[in-house]
């Protein structure tokens, strides 16, 4: 499988130059992944040999190795070989960064904890250097709601008597205290992935609503905190097209579809913040309940007092699941150390 080669970034160190060492250090950009959601490594190497290096001579000169920490047998399938060639030479005391999604070369769909490190090869030198361990967690989730659409056609195609079809399917991820709302989007069987898009942290006592429009596009409006909601409309590649957010005051924001099949949010307040897409030109506050897409929204207290009851019903099904889910994981671990206790 050919891999798109990225550029290095370089940059000085504050570090001292120690002869005959070499750093090397992988991060994620997040510890818990929906299964099939891409999973972006950065690896950053430290040149303190004092001598500059040249590397990205070979394919494998740098490669990265998976472990599976909820399965007896940690052997993880590779599904393809990275092609990480790209000659380039790193000075003394100088740092080189390099970002990939590793999700098309293992078997990673399958709900677990995992082990990452990567490890660089230079030609001509005896020994190899390896990262720190770090994890990360895959689930599975929970399905909200799924919608089988048509993919349109693009403007300058004709259309088709047979249209492709492809499923969105909402799926909640709970893990501990942090929740989050993802879109994941499928051919129509649900076996082929073509995109796993976070859409949100979410609160337990939400109650997504979506509703496709005539341009087969997905709009979702959810709860993600005790008086606020995030709007958002994606296409069927999983492209972005617009992320509002409204507070429920005077009126519960609810999604509205029009007579012409167009869809837009009714009542509540439209607060402009700086996650606005698109921007918004002048926005009035920062997005204080969140920092990202799919990051949790940990310190939302509910309001109980405003709730209906079924909303409350629905908020402490999942508090009890939320809790299940810990002794779950908490039990697996354990099965996990006793058997590498035995080995």
């Amino acid at each position: 499988m050919k891999l798109k080669v990225f550029l290095f970034t370089l940059f000085l160190t504050a570090a001292q130059a120690v002869m005959g060492q070499i750093s090397v250090n992988v991060t994620l950009d997040q510890d818990i992944y929906l299964s099939g959601e891409s999973v972006i490594a950065t690896v950053e190497i430290t040149n303190l040999t004092g001598q500059s290096l040249k590397l990205g001579t070979q394919p494998n000169w740098l490669e990265f190795h998976i472990e599976s920490k909820s399965e007896i047998k940690p052997y993880i399938n590779r599904l393809g070989e990275m092609d990480m060639s790209g000659e380039f030479t790193l000075g003394a005391s100088m740092s080189a960064k390099r970002s990939i999604d590793i999700l098309p070369y293992f078997e990673i769909l399958k709900s677990g904890l995992y082990n990452l490190t990567a490890s660089i090869h230079i030609d001509g030198w005896e020994s190899d250097f390896t990262s720190p361990v770090v994890s990360f967690n895959v689930f599975n989730g929970v399905e909200v709601l799924t919608f089988d659409v048509g993919v349109p056609p693009k403007e300058d195609e004709p259309p088709t008597l047979m249209p492709e079809i492809r499923r969105y399917a909402i799926i909640r991820v709970a893990y501990l205290n942090k929740m989050r709302l993802y879109t994941r989007i499928t051919d129509q069987s649900g076996q082929t992935y073509f995109k796993v898009i976070p859409v949100c942290g979410t609160v337990a006592f939400s109650d997504p609503k979506a509703i496709v429009d005539t341009k087969s596009n997905l709009h979702i409006l959810n709860q993600i905190h005790a008086k606020r909601f995030i709007y958002f409309v994606m296409d069927t590649d999983g492209v972005m097209l617009k992320r509002e957010f409204y507070d429920y005051i005077g009126s519960k924001p609810a999604l509205y579809k029009h007579a012409d099949g167009s869809v837009s949010v009714r009542n509540g307040v439209r607060i402009r913040t700086s996650a606005d897409y698109p921007p918004s030109p002048a926005p009035v506050q920062p997005p204080s309940i969140i920092t990202k897409p799919g990051d949790s929204i940990t310190n939302a207290v509910p309001d109980l007092k405003t709730m209906t009851k079924e909303e409350k019903k629905r908020y402490k099904e999942e508090q009890k699941r939320i809790k299940e889910e810990k002794r779950r994981l908490e039990k697996e671990e354990k099965k996990r150390k006793k058997a590498e206790e035995k080995m």
